[in-house]
């Protein structure tokens, strides 16, 4: 773009902001300060000040005022890596809301209460402004923000990355930044280091070069923990005498420039790299160390599963020596428990040891056990992390020394236990990598990439683990390719008695969202229903598990209690598991964890045998499977339903022409790129008549419903009708409303009297009130035959405004009783 044309751009964008009564002011390209002696406070919507203003500064910023002027707060996410580790940590959960980029991070609208007001938090010298949620600060009454295209300091365009309506913040998000200001978290201000006096050693030019190294070839993702790890490292040589602190601090940052140079989605700027490395080179200081023994120098790669470049030691003696001793050393102190244990946790980090937080701390385990037809399969599967098992890492990745006085010198010693404990306490404070949930099968981004290499994946938060080869296939798939992909899965359910098009889709639907699973945040409940046991319906779960897992789905059964099945759920949770089966449901279904899970990114659990709750990310498919099942209130707004009809007396005794999952084992991984394929053609075509996004589910709407549709299947959503209309509860609400309003209209009654008048009705011989009677009896049944008056007042304040069948109870407060008069109101 040339100035001239941006220049215009600039004018035209300020222009139809105020056409649109958002009041804008010019501010500097060089470094967002206002223009105008007034800056926000003369903000204007009149064209012919903004244009003069901008003939006067023609490459100036497009601003705007926050807070009351615009209905809108911002949150200015300054360092997005720390932010979303916070935000992931503490479990928030941000919804979908205008959303513009920036030159280092983004910025977040959310809607302006005047009533409860959020006011302006900027970073101060002390850090950042909320110590729960570091990388972000606030811009409400009193501020203002930069708008799209303004050109960033950086060189970067502001854009509009959503232009969806302005949302209402979180309740969690809100009391953060509404809070009472505390104690800021420290970033950019740290205690100078001592420089020792003298010139940079051989040996301190040599390890400073080699971590230079590693930080320039850091992979995506891990940008953050290999600078810290770094600066640790140098910062004890610093303090050790071995490094000049202007040589160290100036070689850091400027191979942390060029790190951030190579990944676009982490444009940090000097200042904050230079905050960083200042940070890490204090902490390194507190265990200074000199080489009087070991000198690092660049070798051939070291033994081991590290894919950093290897190490040689050289003694002072001249020998070599290789294997552990390329590991970072941690000095065992006395009265310094807590650095030993910040260190090394820096160190298992910087080395990408296995161990990872979900609900506490886990590892993943990859278990080979035998499938079906003798053929062998790899399950992935996480154990919580003890303290042995903690100790047991330390050792591989870190060599511990402690001071021999006999000797005088430092000599290698085994982790202390209580450097386990204390990293183990420190819940809520791990720098590990969030997971949320552990996967062997290839999966899709949100924005479509494909995520197949084994591994952590920080854009989704999963963990990939021995999955199956896949065959070649196009990564821009045309529609044609789609429908032959398509049919390969169909093919599969040729041998089940669906009881209609759309059920099939169901089943199709189950099929592919577990595999493409990673680029939605949630997905519906897949329930599969029959009249009658033996129709499939389990096969059907555990077909679709065989290509997402290799093996049967692992199932649960409803417990006795909602009590009993929330605690098998909550197991199934936090094993990380990528597909969460139901077995067996006879009559209803429902519960309040159950429909936290489905709908809910993040969810509240209880672990077995502890008392407190844990937030989890959740990545899994449910399913479910019963005769005749009900969908219970809410849960029919969550679910799509397949019903299977095998039409015949004895269904266990059909025969599928071939076995479908015997079918799937022979060749797994094409089954898996089928499903990747159907989705990644809808992707690629631009989501051609995408259909009306399904509420809460919305991107498997876009990504799977829509892309089924697109080709040529029934819409599977069409099944949440026969789920609502088959609905007990829905059923019972919609009886007492058409009852009440046959008996009463719309006359406000107290519970008192409507119970009075249908009792009167009843013993009269009136049909219309006593199927009033029976109406209330089945919501308010006092097991004697009459209407408990306090429960049916209970029940109707909680269906209170919830319509069925275009009637709706509501209820005022009576002048004289002072008691809820109800009354039936049609909507």
């Amino acid at each position: 773009m040339t100035a001239s044309r941006q220049n215009s751009t600039l004018l035209e964008a300020a222009l139809d902001y105020a056409t649109n009564g958002i009041p804008v002011f010019p501010c500097r390209a060089d470094n967002k300060s206002p223009h105008l002696k007034r800056g926000f406070k003369d903000a204007s919507t009149d064209e012919a000040a903004i244009g003069d203003w901008w003939s006067r500064w023609p490459d100036a910023m497009v601003a705007c005022p926050t807070g009351q002027a615009i209905g809108a707060w911002v949150l200015d996410v300054d360092d997005p890596v720390i932010f979303e580790a916070a935000a992931a940590q503490i479990g928030l959960s941000l919804p979908v809301t205008r959303r513009a980029s920036t030159g280092k991070g983004y910025h977040l609208y959310f809607r302006y209460d005047p009533a409860a007001p959020v006011h302006n938090r900027q970073r101060a010298a002390s850090g950042w402004p909320f110590p729960r949620l570091p990388g972000a600060e606030t811009r409400g009454e009193g501020g203002y923000v930069i708008l799209p295209p303004s050109l960033h300091p950086t060189g970067k365009s502001y854009e509009w990355k959503c232009e969806e309506d302005v949302s209402e913040a979180p309740a969690e998000l809100l009391a953060i930044v509404r809070g009472p200001k505390t104690r800021a978290m420290r970033d950019n201000y740290v205690p100078r280091i001592e420089t020792p006096s003298g010139e940079d050693s051989r040996y301190g030019l040599r390890a400073l070069e080699e971590e230079c190294r590693t930080i320039m070839q850091a992979p995506s993702g891990t940008q953050e923990m290999t600078l810290n790890s770094a600066g640790l490292k140098i910062g004890a040589l610093v303090a050790g005498g071995e490094l000049r602190m202007q040589t160290a601090e100036s070689r850091l940052v400027a191979a942390g420039m060029s790190m951030s140079s190579h990944h676009a989605n982490h444009p940090w700027d000097a200042t904050l790299i230079r905050a960083k490395v200042q940070r890490a080179l204090s902490d390194g200081a507190a265990q200074p160390r000199s080489a009087p023994a070991l000198r690092i120098i660049q070798s051939a790669p070291a033994r081991g599963n590290s894919s950093r470049p290897g190490e040689r030691f050289e003694a002072s003696d001249g020998s070599s020596g290789h294997a552990d001793q390329t590991r970072p050393v941690v000095q065992i102190r006395a009265g310094e428990l807590h650095i030993m244990a910040s260190r090394a946790e820096a160190a298992l980090v910087a080395a990408r040891a296995p161990l990872y937080v979900r609900g506490g701390l886990v590892r993943p385990v990859v278990d080979e056990t035998a499938a079906a037809d003798g053929q062998r399969t790899k399950i992935a599967r996480l154990v919580p992390v003890d303290a042995n098992t903690l100790i047991d890492h330390l050792s591989r990745s870190i060599q511990w020394e402690k001071f021999d006085k006999r000797e005088q010198s430092w000599v290698a010693a085994n982790p202390p236990i209580n450097v386990a404990h204390t990293m183990l306490a420190r819940d809520g404070e791990w720098t590990f990598p969030p997971l949320a949930g552990v996967i062997t099968a290839p999966t899709i981004r949100s924005d479509g990439s494909l995520l197949c290499e084994p591994g952590y994946d920080s854009q989704t938060g999963l963990l990939l683990c021995d999955p199956p080869k896949l065959p070649p296939f196009p990564a821009s798939p045309s529609k044609e390719e789609a429908a032959q992909a398509l049919a390969k899965l169909d093919l599969l359910l040729d041998g089940f008695p669906f009881a209609d098009a759309a059920s099939r889709s169901v089943a199709l639907s189950g099929l592919i969202t577990p595999i493409v699973r990673g680029a939605m945040p949630v997905a519906p409940l897949h329930a599969i229903t029959a009249p009658v046991a033996g129709s499939g319906k389990s096969y059907l779960v555990d077909l679709v598990s065989a290509i997402l897992t290799g093996d049967s789905a692992p199932v649960i059964a409803v417990g006795q209690t909602q009590e009993e099945t929330e605690k098998r759920l909550a197991s199934a949770l936090l094993s990380g598991q990528p597909i969460v089966s139901i077995d067996n449901v006879n009559g209803r279904l429902g519960g309040d964890l159950l429909c936290q899970l489905i709908e809910r990114p993040v969810v509240a659990v209880r672990p077995l045998g502890v008392s407190k709750l844990v937030r989890i990310q959740s990545r899994a498919t449910s399913f479910a499977t019963g005769n005749n099942i009900q969908l219970v209130d809410d849960m029919t707004r969550r679910a799509i339903l397949c019903t299977l009809n095998p039409n015949v007396e004895r269904p266990e005794l059909r025969q599928f022409k071939t076995d479908p999952r015997k079918v799937v084992m022979s060749d797994r991984g094409a089954y898996i790129a089928a499903a990747l394929t159907v989705v990644r053609a809808y992707v690629a075509a631009g989501f051609p008549d995408r259909l009306p996004r399904l509420a809460s589910f919305e991107a498997w709407s876009d990504f799977v419903r829509s892309a089924l549709v697109w080709l040529g299947r029934a819409d599977p959503v069409e099944t949440m009708e026969a789920a609502r209309a088959d609905d007990p509860e829905l059923s019972t609400l919609g009886a007492l409303l058409a009852a009440w309003s046959a008996v009463a209209g719309s006359e406000g009654r107290t519970v008192g009297d409507i119970i009075k008048t249908a009792e009167m009705g009843y013993a009269a011989g009136n049909l219309i009130h006593a199927d009033l009677m029976t109406a209330m009896q089945s919501v308010a049944d006092d097991h004697r035959g009459r209407v408990n008056s306090l429960r049916l007042g209970h029940y109707l304040k909680a269906h209170r405004g919830r319509i069925v069948g275009g009637l709706r109870f509501d209820s005022v407060i009576g002048l004289h009783s002072k008691q809820l008069i109800w009354r039936v109101v049609k909507s």
